[in-house]
């Protein structure tokens, strides 16, 4: 069997896959042994790879991303043809059984790859209607392959344009087989580099496949730490509110002395918002301190007694300060958490408290 043949029939075999329920075009079926029509694969690069020694199973190597949703866009249905037979596997039981019979077991090669779910649009109007109701009902595409050149409709380019209107965190290959338009003029249209690759005409099996990974684990990546920052946020947000409802002047200050979060109250009583307070290097932040409060003493348990010092006046007020280390889960010190606490009031009442007990004692030695 030639290699044609070999490739041919190989797509045969994924023809059954089942495509998005959005596409309205039949889908592209490759033609067992349709060596008439030409492959827009490399020469040799449909050829499937002998088995790297000791390499051992590929199944148990793959990957399992959330979001598998690949976008095809060109206007030769031969491109989608490719595409099918280089990213979608061979399914398993008879087919398996007749694909290994002709093939080989040790050449396929495909067991690595995802479960690609591959959706299929010929003009860049019908792509961005795909991307906007996928981001419409949460089945949102991961990476999308776009043509440049796609008559007589919108190009490749202003498709890309179009599709970042709606979903900004689509991955694109921008796919071209002609040199009209160079790359400087691409990138000048399209922005957001960071979720671009510009890749020529005649396609490479290993290429597609190796690139289409990437993309769709990179999405998956992104979303799964965006969906982290955002429980972060939330949940600094409630720690905020707990601290700020115990009413006492809290700061966590990480082992380089840094700041790492403090409350309303100890904004207040260091006289600096937060931000100020994170901008400043650790001996900075000291002077500061030391600047804005004047240490008294220490108890027996070796707690700070401060009085808050403002605009060169000394403020009726007395804070103790404690200090607290902060470990990580593996109990390594990551940290420390100051607490400062007016005990003004508590200090004059026990002060009024012991100058009545004198008074009290001074009028029994009066009247004995």
């Amino acid at each position: 069997m030639t290699d044609t043949q070999t490739w041919r029939f190989s797509a045969t075999l994924r023809a059954g896959a089942v495509l998005h329920p959005w596409v309205t075009e039949a889908a592209p079926r490759a033609e067992c042994c349709d060596a008439g029509r030409a492959s827009h694969l490399r020469p040799g690069a449909d050829r499937m790879r002998p088995p790297v020694a000791g390499a051992g199973p590929t199944r148990a190597r793959r990957l399992h991303p959330s979001n598998r949703r690949v976008l095809i866009v060109d206007d030769d249905r031969g491109i989608h043809d490719d595409f099918t037979a280089m990213l979608l596997p061979c399914p398993a039981g008879a087919s398996d059984d007749l694909a290994t019979a002709f093939v080989g077991r040790e050449e396929r090669q495909d067991d690595f790859l995802p479960d690609f779910e591959l959706l299929h649009a010929y003009s860049g109007e019908q792509a961005y209607r795909m991307v906007r109701r996928g981001r419409e009902s949460g089945r949102r595409v991961a990476a999308a392959f776009v043509d440049i050149r796609m008559p007589p409709g919108m190009d490749g380019v202003e498709t890309i344009r179009r599709i970042r209107a709606v979903d900004a965190e689509v991955e694109i290959v921008l796919m071209t087989a002609y040199t009209d338009k160079p790359l400087s003029a691409i990138v000048g249209d399209v922005g957001l580099l960071h979720k671009l690759l510009f890749l020529r005409k005649p396609l490479a099996r290993d290429e597609i496949q190796q690139i289409t990974m990437s993309l769709v684990e990179k999405w998956n990546v992104a979303r799964e730490l965006a969906e982290k920052q955002r429980q972060l946020v939330s949940s600094h947000r409630r720690l905020a509110t707990v601290l700020g409802a115990t009413g006492d002047a809290i700061a966590m200050y990480d082992v380089s002395e840094r700041l790492v979060f403090a409350n309303r109250w100890y904004e207040e009583l260091m006289g600096a918002r937060e931000a100020e307070l994170r901008r400043m290097g650790p001996q900075e932040v000291a002077a500061y301190v030391r600047q804005r409060l004047r240490k008294l003493r220490l108890d027996d348990a070796g707690h700070g007694f401060f009085i808050v010092v403002g605009d060169g006046a000394v403020e009726q007020r007395l804070f103790q300060r404690s200090k607290t280390a902060v470990r990580d889960g593996r109990r390594r010190v990551i940290g420390d958490l100051y607490t400062y606490r007016d005990v003004s009031a508590a200090i004059e009442a026990a002060r009024m408290k012991a100058e009545v007990v004198r008074l009290r004692a001074e009028l029994a030695t009066a009247g004995s």
